[in-house]
């Protein structure tokens, strides 16, 4: 039944793919000669994040703050070396739960050297973030471990803001395709949780290499298979696809297999010989022309619990469910079989320049629920905004162990 769902899903792009009107190409067109004429960005950039707010808990409310400042540095040195730097410093205070505390992540910091036209070369700490889903990416395999601390659930924000692999990466583009081969050695097997570590034994604790493949079609549907190679783990392989259905309709399929233990057994670090297991997400993003953007995706993890699995491990000691849980943390996977997640965008909303984004994430083994919802107004140079998240949990449901059930926050950024 698992192979039918994956390869309808693919079918129904496929096909999609060829009944696509003409229009879609003059919009990419237009967005084309939009881009040339853009001024060029500045090299260095300095982000300020400020928020306050309360978490709601069993024994009460509590207070929390957070500051961040985030560096940013893309500076061509010559004609064909570049140099990428990102730095993201968290200064948290929650009263009651983990007290004040200072982290600091390196996500990237690299060179890049493109000697002749088509390829680049890369060495240094990259941010590689495959995948092409938007609330769970199964080919995003290197996000395991590169999350040191999360100030927003936001999937964009999760994937931006935790820290590179280091790696040597390879890029060759011509007319018909692209091919991208990475090499990642082992550095470090301790991950530290110092406030101003590297911490590459979070991202670099094994030999891992990638090779993906990105044929081009045409200018509608965009297909890319890969391939993962690791000394711990058995050959893992992916597809995305992604379709531009009309000018307001994106479709897109994102799947990955191969041979690996299941979720809990790697959380307890069992010795358990591995399966062949498959993770998936289909979905698609209607945008209109009032600037509402919706996005709905089925999320599907094979190496998850199901609905018996489930009841079985929460019955299990609390340390073991812990262990679990701080899995899930480090890894990104989701938690259980299966999930439905939606993301809804509206810009320029009430009035000018006053953004609504909403989350939603519904667990289809355990039924327990999270959403967040956010109202963003944007300065010339600043942003304020109000955020608020809310777990549905139960004591028994994915949400029951969490520190808090509810949190508001006020938060100002400003763009230096």
């Amino acid at each position: 039944m698992k192979p039918f769902i994956i390869a309808s899903a693919c079918g129904l792009l496929m096909a999609a793919g060829a009944q696509a009107d003409d229009s879609s190409l003059a919009a990419l067109a237009l967005a084309d000669e939009a881009a040339v004429e853009s001024a060029a960005p500045k090299a260095w950039r300095l982000q300020i994040d400020g928020a306050a707010g309360y978490q709601n808990r069993d024994d009460g409310q509590s207070r929390y703050w957070r500051g961040s400042e985030q560096f940013s540095l893309d500076s061509g040195l010559t004609d064909t070396l570049r140099l990428v730097f990102r730095d993201r410093l968290d200064h948290l205070d929650t009263a009651g739960l983990t007290g004040h505390h200072t982290m600091n992540t390196w996500q990237e910091g690299y060179l890049n050297w493109q000697p002749v036209e088509g390829l680049a070369l890369d060495a240094g700490r990259i941010n590689i973030r495959n995948g092409v889903a938007t609330g769970y990416s199964p080919t995003d395999w290197f996000r395991d471990g590169a999350t040191r601390v999360v100030t927003d659930i936001d999937p964009t924000s999760l994937r931006q803001n935790r820290q590179g692999s280091v790696m040597l990466n390879g890029q060759w583009l011509w007319d018909s395709g692209a091919v991208s081969l990475l090499w990642s050695p082992r550095l470090s097997q301790e991950s530290s949780t110092a406030s101003f570590s590297a911490d590459l034994g979070s991202t670099n604790n094994q030999h891992r290499g990638q090779l993906s493949y990105s044929p081009q079609i045409n200018d509608r549907l965009k297909p890319q298979f890969l391939a993962l190679f690791s000394e711990d783990e058995a050959l893992q392989t992916g597809v995305n696809l992604s379709l531009l259905l009309n000018d307001n309709t994106t479709l897109y399929a994102e799947w990955a297999g191969g041979k690996q233990q299941d979720q809990w057994d790697k959380a307890w670090q069992r010795d358990t010989a591995g399966h062949f297991r498959s993770q998936l997400a289909v979905g698609g993003t209607f945008t209109s022309a009032s600037k509402i953007s919706l996005t709905a995706e089925y999320q599907y993890n094979e190496a998850a619990p199901d609905r018996d699995e489930w009841e079985k491990l929460r019955a299990l000691p609390p340390a073991m469910q812990a262990a679990y849980s701080g899995y899930l943390v480090r890894s990104q996977e989701i938690a259980t079989r299966e999930g439905i997640f939606f993301f809804f965008n509206w810009q320029d909303s009430l009035m000018d320049k006053l953004d609504v984004n909403a989350m939603v994430r519904l667990d289809q083994v355990n039924d327990s629920n999270l959403y967040w919802g956010e109202f963003r107004y944007h300065f010339t140079r600043w942003d304020t905004s109000v955020q608020w998240q809310h777990y549905s949990p139960g004591k028994d449901t994915l949400y029951g162990a969490a520190p808090f059930d509810t949190q508001l926050n006020l938060l100002f950024t400003l763009y230096l």
